[in-house]
């Protein structure tokens, strides 16, 4: 019984460092998701409208 009591112990023990490394694992790629986001908005407020123009548009703004 103390042999079987032991490898509950180990397992519980392994279970609780498996939940720590997990946890971990996701408080990162939680940040990972924020500096997306945060990259995602910078880009957002630098990004002017781009829309397609004819070519006689483009040729009209040329200059000599």
């Amino acid at each position: 019984m103390a042999a079987a009591e032991a490898r509950s112990v180990q397992l519980n023990s392994e279970a609780v460092e498996a939940h720590e490394q997990a946890t971990a694992i996701l408080d990162v790629a939680e940040l990972k998701a924020t500096q997306v986001r945060f990259l995602m908005a910078d880009v957002d407020a630098h990004v002017v409208a781009a829309s397609a123009v004819s070519y006689t548009h483009l040729r009209a703004h040329e200059t000599d």
